[in-house]
């Protein structure tokens, strides 16, 4: 008995037209997503672009003594623009007389200079304490996690802070940075030289203190290490005074709680600490 052939229905499109429906409709949503993704991402690149760098902060103050018959200066940078500023007769711990002007002095550096919530504002940091021991006007001109060669939260280093120095300050304090650490040590120190090289065109008249970046203990990681040393190797070079904080034991000798709860930045007692160990170094710099 012959046996029919077994024919099999032909099979619909259907299913395979729907399936490509669908799966182009899902390609076309995937793409419209990505593309919408690209164009955000680009317009926020075309505003920082556009932006540029961030601007330092600053905090200011003058002289809080006061002689009759003194004379008188605007404080430049202060907050308000309004502030003035005159000098005693006399340096209260030498007897000395400084200039009739208050001196401006002008602090450079990361957040160990500017400040972090471990301590009271800036009247508690060491530029103001200084300047209420010594009679003088200050300025810190900072920007938090920057370095010689390190950009900070914005975008700046060290070189567009020293780019801000007043052209009448009578000394720049320039500190840090531990921020550099991971950089090479010849990258840093020539990134330093050049810092330098910004502050003398900017303030051909004022006497430069470089101090290598503080740190919270004695045992310090190889990164901060060699920050120190490159910023020493500049200070030489140049043939500037020098401070090293670390060789001083800042912060981690003498009273304890100098350093905060985020374990790294200097409490008020910290910058106190701060402020007696430069005092006498920037006094010696301004009153000889």
């Amino acid at each position: 008995m012959l046996r029919s052939p077994l024919v099999f229905p032909a099979r619909s499109g259907r299913f395979s037209l729907v399936t490509t429906a669908r799966f182009t409709r899902r390609t076309r949503v995937a793409i419209v997503v990505a593309v919408v993704v690209l164009a955000a991402i680009a317009a926020t690149l075309a505003v920082l672009v556009l932006k540029g760098p961030g601007r330092p902060h600053i905090d200011s103050g003058a002289a809080t003594l006061t002689t009759p018959g003194t004379a008188t200066r605007p404080a430049t940078g202060s907050a308000t623009g309004t502030a003035t500023s005159t000098a005693t007769s006399t340096d209260p711990a030498t007897g000395t007389t400084p200039p009739t002007v208050a001196p401006l002095v002008v602090y450079l550096g990361n957040s160990f200079v500017g400040g972090s919530t471990q301590d009271s504002g800036p009247q508690d940091r060491f530029p103001a304490l200084i300047s209420a021991d010594l009679n003088t006007d200050w300025q810190a001109i900072t920007a938090d996690s920057s370095g010689y060669v390190a950009r900070g939260d914005d975008g700046l280093t060290f070189a567009a802070l020293a780019a801000e120095v007043p052209a009448d300050a009578s000394l720049v304090v320039i500190v840090g940075s531990d921020n550099d650490a991971g950089y090479a040590q010849s990258q840093i120190t020539d990134a330093a030289l050049s810092t330098l090289q910004t502050i003398r065109l900017r303030a051909p008249q004022a006497q430069i203190l470089v101090v290598s970046t503080p740190w919270v203990s004695a045992d310090l990681p190889d990164g901060i290490t060699v920050s120190r040393d490159a910023v020493a190797d500049a200070a030489y070079s140049d043939s500037l005074p020098y401070v090293d904080p670390i060789a001083d034991g800042w912060w981690f000798t003498g009273p304890p709680e100098q350093i905060g709860d985020d374990g790294l930045h200097p409490t008020d007692l910290g910058h106190a600490e701060a402020a007696e160990h430069l005092e006498p170094v920037i006094r010696q710099l301004l009153y000889g």
